[in-house]
């Protein structure tokens, strides 16, 4: 139950009550939140790497350089920094960057610009020329659909993306610069994605 916001007064709640967090709505913001969550965590993890290859700069500063830097622009940026150190980016490396960057990136976003809403067991984004309860508007391309397994699962690789990232962050040397050579997931946690899921999960 949400019994405050001392960022507003009155207090803010949700139209509909304070049980926002129940019943059909609870369940789209657990299940985005976890994948949210996840997609963030790969995405701060990506950035130390990026960090550490641009010559360990003051956070402070590094963070007015990548501020509003998408994770689609970091992983091209890291795969920059990473050749103009001299170093290449391993196979197991590459091919989760590569999904993480044209897949899991680019259903982050559709998420964050598109509405959602339930349909039985499957998410749906409905762009503006698709609109559910509009009906002037049933011309325009049709919802995505995505269903709750899938965006768990989604939110699973993410997890184990971010383990993936932080064993190659302890392989470099803590605040030296990295040694010449090959940035690698020496162990993969996460799988690569294959067939339709490769690039548009």
């Amino acid at each position: 139950m949400i019994k405050s916001a001392l960022l507003y007064n009155p207090t803010v709640l949700p139209v509909g009550g304070d049980d926002v967090l129940e019943g059909e709505d609870g369940r789209t913001y657990s299940h985005l939140g976890f994948y949210l969550y996840n997609f963030g965590a790969a995405e701060f993890h990506l950035t130390i790497l990026l960090w550490a290859f641009t010559g360990h700069q003051p956070p402070a500063s590094f963070h007015i350089l990548t501020r509003g830097m998408d994770a689609k622009a970091k992983v091209v940026r890291l795969k920059e920094a990473v050749a103009l150190h001299g170093s290449k980016i391993g196979p197991n490396l590459k091919a989760r960057l590569s999904h993480f960057s044209e897949g899991q990136a680019n259903l982050r976003n559709r998420i964050a610009h598109n509405y959602i809403y339930w349909e039985g067991d499957d998410l749906k984004l409905s762009n503006f020329g698709a609109l559910p309860m509009s009906g002037e508007f049933s011309l325009g391309d049709a919802p995505e659909t995505i269903s709750l397994a899938a965006l768990f699962q989604r939110a699973c690789w993410l997890n184990r993306f971010t383990e993936d990232l932080i064993s190659v962050s302890k392989s470099l040397p803590p605040g030296l610069p990295p040694p010449k050579g090959l940035l690698e997931i020496a162990n993969p946690q996460s799988g690569v994605p294959t067939g339709s899921h490769a690039d548009h999960p």
